[in-house]
């Protein structure tokens, strides 16, 4: 019965000791946000093709479910719109090239009559067909300036919330003169001894 009440205890006491390293872990881990960046930065920017701005923005919010979703929709939306407008530039070019070729064609007819009849023809589809596009065009333009808006409300965002994680680890990792003056003293000592050689 002793050994079970000891072993138990043990178990409890070593859990709780896990736990509070753990929770400890967790602390260093955020607050040391750049340097676990820097010991996984190259395979991270080989996976996302980042910058390091973005290693330190996405480390930061790795554990923050409603940030990385709104990542994933910001992309996904960026994404999307590249498909669609695509898509609708795809078929606006082909009738835009089919009409460049059919008056190509139409200026090579011989009779004055039919070329002008042709022409005339040509010149009232492709004017129709513009005028449904205006709409179209302007979704378009509008898609376009939402991404670029969206865009600089983001990066905006992004270098607010990774500020404060650069200048917590350049207060961590001070830079002295102490160790550059003593090299620099140490090379005009090298560079007296080299001028007096002979």
């Amino acid at each position: 019965m002793k050994k079970l009440f000891f072993l138990t205890v043990g178990f409890i006491f070593l859990s709780c000791n896990r736990n509070g390293n753990n929770s400890n872990n967790i602390q260093n881990q955020q607050d040391n946000i750049v340097q676990n960046v820097e010991s996984s930065e190259s395979s991270f920017r080989m996976m996302k093709g980042s910058n390091l701005l973005d290693a330190i923005y996405y480390e930061s919010i790795k554990n923050d479910e409603k940030l990385k979703q709104i990542d994933e929709k910001i992309n996904l939306i960026e994404k999307q719109s590249r498909e669609l407008i695509s898509q609708k530039d795809e078929i606006i070019n082909k009738s835009n090239e089919y009409y460049s070729d059919a008056d190509l064609e139409a200026r090579s007819i011989n009779d004055s009559i039919l070329r002008k009849q042709i022409l005339s023809l040509l010149e009232n589809s492709s004017e129709k067909y513009n005028l449904k596009l205006k709409s179209i065009k302007n979704a378009i333009s509008q898609i376009k300036a939402n991404n670029i808006k969206m865009k600089n409300f983001y990066s905006t965002f992004k270098i607010k919330r990774t500020l404060p994680e650069i200048e917590k680890f350049q207060k961590q990792n001070p830079i002295s003169e102490d160790d550059l003056n003593k090299l620099i003293k140490q090379q005009e000592l090298l560079i007296d001894n080299v001028k007096q050689l002979k």
